[in-house]
């Protein structure tokens, strides 16, 4: 079977410039959302966009919250 999507010569991209700042903003925000910590969101949101973050990434994260998908950890 020739499966042309798979390639040997593939490698993955190593994150860019600022990856790792927006990777920490989204993080504050799914944070914030976990502990209900609501008034700090928009903010958040802000920063996660200015450091990259396409609406796409954010609404994962608050659609998850309304649906119940990220649940507040056990301590």
């Amino acid at each position: 079977m020739n499966n042309r999507l798979v390639s040997q010569n593939h490698q993955p991209k190593p994150p860019g410039p600022g990856e790792g700042r927006k990777a920490t903003a989204l993080y504050k925000l799914f944070e914030a959302l976990i502990n209900e910590e609501y008034e700090r969101c928009p903010e958040l949101i802000r920063q996660a966009k200015a450091y990259g973050a396409t609406q796409l990434e954010v609404r994962v994260l608050l659609g998850g919250q309304i649906r119940g998908v990220h649940k507040r950890p056990l301590n």
